[in-house]
């Protein structure tokens, strides 16, 4: 059975105490949140900037567009494929 809204955030009051909570609910609200189910799913827009960042970087400069997926994708432990595609998703130019 799955937890409405409201005991969802019971829960996370409880975790948190009162004066947590109110600064989260500050912050956040009002409006709805998707909460992933692993916490590295969670940290994966800091981690595609840092990617988009060392794509542009000088160290890949003159380098073939696949050679700098293949070095990131070793780096991040992610596929070429997956670079190439985190890398596109914001225009793929450097």
């Amino acid at each position: 059975m799955s937890m409405t809204n409201q005991q969802k955030l019971q829960v996370l009051y409880d975790l948190t105490g009162p004066t947590l909570f109110q600064i989260i609910i500050e912050q956040l609200g009002p409006g709805t949140i998707c909460i992933p189910k692993r916490i590295d799913r969670a940290r994966r827009d800091k981690r595609n900037t840092a990617i988009r960042a060392d794509f542009c970087s000088p160290e890949f400069s003159g380098m073939k567009y696949q050679e700098i997926y293949k070095a990131l994708g070793e780096r991040y432990e992610l596929s070429p494929d997956h670079i190439r595609k985190i890398i596109q998703a914001t225009s793929g130019s450097r």
